[in-house]
């Protein structure tokens, strides 16, 4: 029975080597290569429940070249509109500078200059870059410069009349 005892325990402990000599391998490398097959066999199929890190990206760089050709757009806007506020303040200027204005006129020019200034300070205070918003925007700034600028010509003729028929008459 001793013997028996020995040939059983020496069969357990062959038994114990075999085995723990196949699994005190590293499969650290296995799991890395396991986790990459898996990814790319799920984007092969179409799986878009995994998602790697190199497809994130690329939507937020196209947002991103979007906002700079909007911001872009949004500071040639500014600085044609901003050049026109500075000719209507020119034009502003020149009927201030007419002698003998009447008090009609000098009305009219100080709510012109108001509304220019107004203007000025709308685009500035502007910071909204959705592009439906700004195209409307842009379109409503445009149209209240010009009509600034036609009201200043027309004062100008104006008050070059009135200032004529003041000098006749005297």
């Amino acid at each position: 029975m001793k013997r028996s005892t020995y040939i059983y325990a020496f069969l357990m402990l062959l038994f114990l080597i075999i085995f723990g000599s196949f699994s005190c391998e590293s499969h650290a490398g296995e799991e890395n290569d396991a986790f990459e097959n898996m990814q790319t066999d799920k984007l092969k199929t179409g799986d878009s429940a995994s998602v790697t890190a190199e497809i994130i990206p690329e939507p937020q760089n196209i947002k991103r070249e979007d906002k700079i050709k909007i911001l872009d757009e949004w500071s040639q806007f500014k600085s044609d509109i901003e050049k026109k506020i500075s000719a209507n303040e020119n034009g502003i200027d020149e009927i201030k500078a007419i002698p003998f204005l009447s008090k009609d006129s000098f009305k009219d020019v100080t709510k012109l200059e108001t509304d220019n200034f107004d203007l000025r300070i709308q685009m500035h205070k502007y910071n909204d870059l959705d592009t439906s918003k700004l195209a409307k925007f842009k379109t409503k700034l445009m149209r209240e410069v010009d009509d600034i600028k036609f009201e200043i010509e027309l004062l100008k003729i104006k008050s070059r009349d009135e200032v004529s028929s003041n000098t006749v008459s005297n």
